[in-house]
């Protein structure tokens, strides 16, 4: 709604958004055996990635609430630069 005066349409609903990042959630839950121990590490993209990455570190909770008595994740945050000023220099690093 703050938008709302600012944009035309929607270009992907908020609801389409959060569906889509439980159903990643749960497809990483399904490809590891958590409660036989494994972990798995992720990485988020600073600084666009946050809102995104929050949300599926808190759906995979959820999941592994139901079969682990710890949470198998570690995670770290990385930047990727590849614009001098305003342009690209096609050459991304991370930081």
């Amino acid at each position: 709604e703050h938008y709302a005066a600012d944009l035309c349409h929607t270009l992907i609903p908020h609801g389409f958004i959060q569906s889509r990042t439980q159903k990643v959630a749960a497809d990483i839950f399904k490809a590891y055996d958590f409660g036989a121990g494994e972990k798995v590490h992720m990485l988020c993209v600073l600084k666009g990635g946050h809102e995104f990455f929050s949300d599926l570190i808190t759906y995979l909770k959820r999941y592994l609430v139901l079969g682990c008595k710890h949470v198998p994740i570690a995670f770290d945050f990385i930047r990727v630069k590849s614009y001098q000023g305003t342009e690209s220099n096609c050459k991304p690093t991370v930081e």
